[in-house]
């Protein structure tokens, strides 16, 4: 349960930053519900069925309340579950993998969404604006997966969570 509650909060933290910083922040582009399934990833190890689903709903409530597309991002979010998946298979969960994860994870991210938003014809970009996407939300993203991160490892040893290593 604190699983979804924590993914539900970066939810909300994600549309509280972008209504106080402008979506042209250099530094301010997140991806807080994704970095959120990133770090609890661990804590779903032997439900990954639970995993897929609720990368696949967090992905489609953000399609819903933030976005102007359909399914785009639940597709995307479910997508990225299994790379992040692939990922722990032969990296550690460790503070200092983390930014490496939380690094290839936004831009997987940014590539699949970009790709495919011109692959559909709703919108063109230039590699540049493809670029800036990328190094302008990797410097908020990492400092919210490491916050997270030493957060969850506080409630594990409290509420005593199994988390795999």
């Amino acid at each position: 349960m604190i699983y979804f509650i924590i993914v539900f909060i970066s939810f909300l933290l994600e549309g509280l930053i972008t209504n106080i910083f402008s979506l042209n922040s250099l530094f301010f582009q997140n991806c807080f519900t994704l970095v959120s399934l990133l770090v609890l990833y661990p804590y779903f190890y032997h439900k990954t069925k639970t995993f897929y689903i609720t990368a696949f709903i967090a992905g489609m409530f953000l399609d819903i309340t933030y976005m102007n597309t359909v399914f785009l991002h639940g597709l995307i979010f479910l997508a990225l579950a299994f790379l992040i998946q692939y990922l722990y298979v032969y990296i550690s969960s460790h503070a200092l993998n983390l930014v490496f994860l939380i690094s290839i994870v936004i831009i997987a991210f940014r590539t699949l969404t970009y790709f495919i938003l011109i692959v559909i014809g709703v919108r063109s970009f230039s590699f540049l604006t493809y670029a800036r996407s990328i190094t302008s939300s990797l410097l908020i993203n990492i400092i919210y997966g490491l916050i997270l991160y030493w957060i969850m490892e506080f409630l594990k040893k409290k509420l005593n969570l199994t988390k795999i290593d």
